[in-house]
């Protein structure tokens, strides 16, 4: 009897962590859902085009770039061709990035869409700009 009472006692010791563990995940999961949400909806660089004046939070696709200095560089986003493409000018000499680790990858960016000599543009003057938006 002594023995069975000991197996029942391991059993609880190696079964109850497993299952708080299992809990605990299932709360973290739905603590998460819909927080951290890197599909948070976003403007295509052709749909942001058209908001001219507004502020927009844009996701795409960074098909090219030119770096005019350090302080000024700029991402062409949604279309490889740079005349129909929306202009990311990023002037900051402090945010420090790599555009040819940029190319061809998924971009977020936000802010205002101006005429930049004569294109459709966001000036990032902040890093925050540069950042996935987070759904609350």
């Amino acid at each position: 009897m002594d023995l069975i009472k000991r197996l029942a006692v391991l059993s609880l010791i190696l079964i109850l962590p497993a299952i708080a563990y299992s809990q605990d995940t299932a709360k973290i999961k739905v603590s998460l859902t819909k927080r951290a949400n890197p599909d948070e909806p976003g403007l295509t660089a052709k749909q942001a085009i058209d908001q001219l004046g507004k502020d927009v939070y844009v996701r795409d696709t960074i098909f090219n770039y030119k770096i005019v200095s350090k302080g000024y560089r700029i991402f062409y986003v949604g279309n490889r061709d740079t005349s129909k493409s929306l202009h990311i000018i990023i002037k900051n000499s402090e945010i420090q990035i790599e555009p040819p680790r940029w190319l061809m990858s998924f971009g977020s960016f936000s802010g205002e869409i101006i005429l930049y000599e004569g294109q459709p543009s966001i000036i990032i003057t902040d890093y925050r700009q540069l950042a996935t938006r987070i759904q609350l």
